[in-house]
This record gives C-alpha cells, sequence and structure tokens, in this order.
C-alpha cells in the first residue's frame, strides 16, 4: 500500500477551467451568447448545450440562473425589452421638445431600425417567442406605442386628436414597424436608413392631417 498521501485529482493537463464570474456578470454573459445564437439559429434550433458550451459552462450553471430553456428565453426578452425602452426615451430627449409629428415618427423608426440591426436574436424571438412569452412580448408593444403616442400628442398635427383613435393608430404603425423589420431579416441588402425613409414616407403620407 502506497503511503504517499492522497491527492484529489484536479482537471486533465490542457483543459480548460471555466472563468469564475459574479453572478450578475455570468448572467449578462449568457444572455449575450443566447442572443447571439438565437440570432443565427432561431428559438426552435437553439440548444442549450450550445449556449453552455460557448460559454465554456455545463448545462447545470444555465438551469441554475434561469431555471430551463423558456426561463432564458424570457429573461432575453425581457432585457431587450428594457434595452429598447432605454433607447427611445433617449432619443426623445435628445429630440427634445418638438411640435413636427413627421419628425417624431422619424425619430421613432430610427431608432427602432437600428435597435433590430443590433439585436437581431431578439426580433427573432418577437416572431418565435410567442409560443413562451407572449405577455413579454405584448408588453413591448404596448410600452413602444404609449411613448409614441405620448410624443405625437405634444404635435400640432395631433395635439387635438382623439385619444382613442390616435392609440389605434399608432398600435397599427408599431405593428407594421415590426412586420418591415421581420422582412428585412431576408433582404439584408436594405439598409435602416432605406427602411427608416420608405417605411416614414409610407405611413405619414396616410396618416398626416388633411389640408381643407
Amino acid at each position: 500500500m502506497s503511503t504517499e498521501p492522497s491527492r484529489r485529482r484536479g482537471p486533465a493537463k490542457g483543459t480548460p477551467r471555466p472563468l469564475r464570474m459574479a453572478r450578475a456578470e455570468r448572467e449578462a454573459q449568457l444572455l449575450d451568447i443566447a442572443e447571439e445564437v438565437l440570432a443565427e439559429r432561431g428559438y426552435l434550433a437553439t440548444t442549450v448545450e450550445e449556449i453552455a458550451e460557448r460559454a465554456g459552462i455545463t448545462k447545470p450553471v444555465i438551469y441554475d440562473h434561469f431555471g430551463s430553456k423558456d426561463g432564458l428565453l424570457l429573461r432575453v426578452i425581457v432585457r431587450t425589452h428594457e434595452a429598447l425602452e432605454a433607447a427611445t426615451r433617449a432619443a426623445f430627449e435628445e429630440m427634445g421638445s418638438t411640435h413636427d409629428a413627421e419628425r417624431v415618427l422619424r425619430t421613432t423608426l430610427t431608432v427602432w431600425f437600428e435597435f433590430v440591426d443590433s439585436h437581431r436574436g431578439g426580433l427573432r424571438l418577437l416572431h418565435e417567442g410567442q409560443m413562451v412569452a407572449q405577455n413579454e412580448l405584448e408588453r413591448i408593444k404596448v410600452t413602444q406605442a404609449a411613448l409614441l403616442v405620448g410624443a405625437l400628442q405634444n404635435t400640432d398635427a395631433f395635439g387635438d386628436a382623439e385619444p382613442h383613435g390616435l392609440e389605434a393608430l399608432v398600435h397599427a404603425i408599431v405593428g407594421a414597424s415590426e412586420r418591415y423589420a421581420m422582412w428585412r431579416l431576408f433582404h439584408p441588402h436594405v439598409s435602416a436608413q432605406q427602411a427608416v425613409d420608405e417605411l416614414t414616407d409610407f405611413i405619414w403620407n396616410g396618416i398626416r392631417p388633411r389640408e381643407g
């Protein structure tokens, strides 16, 4: 019998050790990776195994943070919502007080298309995530619509608009913006600026108040 003291065996030489991170930092990393994989593969083809592999961790770490694949999906959507709302509010603050309704519309669409270009995984979830996160996805649309309604109510063109009618109109604009963004996933040659110009012209020509 060997008289050498027992030693705890570590990983084989050359095996990378998972990088230790604070919990919040690890969650942010996993959300970034999940959004990246979702953008490449879509929700159904995305696996917990692939996300864990890219992060250099094991699957139980993901379950510890998010509970399930659907839980991870929901957190991606929530984070996307928070980032979109923050970007919209920042753009409105930078724009300042304005009575120009067309400028408000163009600013809103610019934020939207620039945002989805940098969050393509989140955009795919707006389409594919309905099965597991319908309430949260609806909350995103309601929030964006409310921000645009509030901005348009301060303009000359819509300051006296009937609130119910303006809200319905804005929800139609939000829906059109979402569908146009989904179409661009399959037509990447269409730039964000081109999308803003085309959709602004289309919407504004349809909703601007008629003279006379």
